[in-house]
C-alpha cells in the first residue's frame, strides 16, 4: 500500500487518512502502542516523549510522532517496544510504503 503524507503529518495521520488501521492510544509517543519498524530512511521523532536512541538504533519509530523526510518505507508493527506494557490482540497494519511530497 502507497499513500501520501503532507508536509508536518505524522506517519498515523497520513495512514489514518488513507483508510490504514494502525493501532494507536496517546498521539504523544508516550504509551508506544504505534511502534513500528522503519525500514528505510529517516523520521524526525523530536515531537516523542518517550523515544530514546537505543529505539532509533533498534530501527524503531512511533508512528504518532513520526514525521518524515522523502523517501521513507515502513513495515510490520514492531513486536514490542522494550520495557512496553503488555498489549492484547492488537491487529497488525498491511506493509506501507510512505511517500512525503518535496
Amino acid at each position: 500500500m502507497r499513500f501520501l503524507a503532507y508536509p508536518g503529518e505524522s506517519i498515523l495521520d497520513a495512514a489514518l487518512r488513507n483508510g490504514v488501521r494502525m493501532s494507536s492510544l496517546c498521539r504523544q509517543g508516550w504509551c508506544t502502542r504505534c511502534a513500528m519498524r522503519l525500514v528505510a530512511g529517516e523520521v524526525d521523532q523530536s515531537a516523542a516523549r518517550r523515544y530514546y536512541p537505543a529505539d532509533r538504533a533498534a530501527g524503531f519509530a512511533l508512528a504518532c510522532t513520526a514525521r518524515p523526510p522523502p523517501p521513507c518505507a515502513w513495515g510490520r508493527p514492531a513486536r514490542r517496544h522494550p520495557g512496553a506494557p503488555p498489549r492484547g490482540g492488537a491487529a497488525r497494519s498491511p506493509r506501507l510504503t510512505l511517500e512525503h511530497p518535496c
